[in-house]
C-alpha cells in the first residue's frame, strides 16, 4: 500500500499526504492499519503510505502539502483514545518548543532511530517542513514484540479512521473551493 485512489505520487500532484508509522509490535501496528483503511477511501489528491521509522518520513515530506502523521503512542491515556494536534509551518517555525506531549510520545522503532520531533525539526531546518502538519496518535496498551494488537486499539480503529477521513475530506473540499 503506497497510495489511496486518485493519487499521483510520482507526479507530485497530491495536496495532502498521510504517513502511517508503525511496526509489527502489538498496538504499534495502528498507524499501518489506519493507513490501509484510509487508502481505500481517501479523496483524490491524498497520498497514503506506511513507514517503519520516523526518519522514513523525511524522504517523503514536502513543503507544498498538508502532512498527516499517524502513530500509536504511550501518552498515559485510556487505550484506544485518539489524540490530535495540528500546526502550520509558520507556527512550528515560530514556536518549535510548544509541541504538546502527544507528539513527543511518538516512539522510535529502535534505539538507533530518530524520534518524530527530531525528524520534524530536521525537516524545518532543511526547509522541507510541510505547509501544515496534523499528528494523529492512538493510545496503545501493548507494544511487546510480535504481539497482537489489543482489543481496545482494534476496536477504536474504525472511529479513528472516520475522524481522519473527515479531516481529509474537509481539507480537500476547502482546497477545491479555492
Amino acid at each position: 500500500m503506497t497510495t489511496g485512489r486518485g493519487q499521483d505520487v510520482a507526479g507530485g500532484t497530491c495536496a495532502q499526504m498521510v504517513a502511517g508509522l508503525g511496526s509489527s509490535h502489538g498496538d504499534d501496528r495502528a498507524g499501518w492499519v489506519l493507513a490501509e483503511m484510509l487508502a481505500e477511501c481517501c479523496p483524490p489528491g491524498v497520498s497514503v503510505f506506511a513507514v517503519r521509522t520516523p526518519l522514513d518520513v523525511l524522504s517523503r515530506i514536502r513543503q507544498d502539502v498538508w502532512f498527516h502523521l499517524i502513530d500509536a503512542c504511550d501518552a498515559g491515556r485510556k487505550p484506544g483514545t485518539l489524540l490530535r494536534w495540528s500546526s502550520t509551518a509558520s507556527d512550528w517555525s515560530a514556536e518549535p518548543n510548544t509541541v504538546p506531549q502527544i507528539v513527543a510520545a511518538c516512539r522510535a522503532a529502535t534505539t538507533h532511530d530518530m524520534d518524530c520531533l527530531s525528524v520534524l525539526e530536521l525537516a524545518r531546518r532543511l526547509q522541507q517542513f510541510p505547509r501544515g502538519l496534523t499528528v494523529w496518535m492512538i493510545q496503545g496498551r501493548c507494544f511487546e514484540p510480535m504481539s497482537a494488537m489489543s482489543a481496545e486499539v482494534t476496536g477504536a480503529l474504525p472511529q479513528a479512521a472516520e475522524a481522519v477521513l473527515q479531516e481529509l475530506n474537509g481539507r480537500s473540499a476547502r482546497a477545491a473551493e479555492g
